[in-house]
């Protein structure tokens, strides 16, 4: 029998975590937490500008608080 090479199934979870660690992509825990608290953090602060914006229209009648 011939010897070949063996195919190698590059979209395997195994051959993927190996080139993202290559690469440098891996996320450490505290960077993960303050993405998290970034997002959340904005998320509250666009609810409340909105909030702020439809107080604004029902008494006022006019929009864009603190724009």
């Amino acid at each position: 029998k011939a010897k070949g090479r063996k195919p190698i199934n590059y979209l395997s979870e195994e051959m993927i975590e190996e080139a993202m660690l290559k690469e440098g992509y891996t996320i450490s825990d505290k960077q993960r937490t303050k993405s998290k608290q970034a997002l959340r953090t904005n998320t509250y602060r666009l609810l409340r500008k909105a909030e702020a914006n439809i107080k604004a229209i029902l008494e006022k009648g006019m929009f864009g608080v603190k724009h």
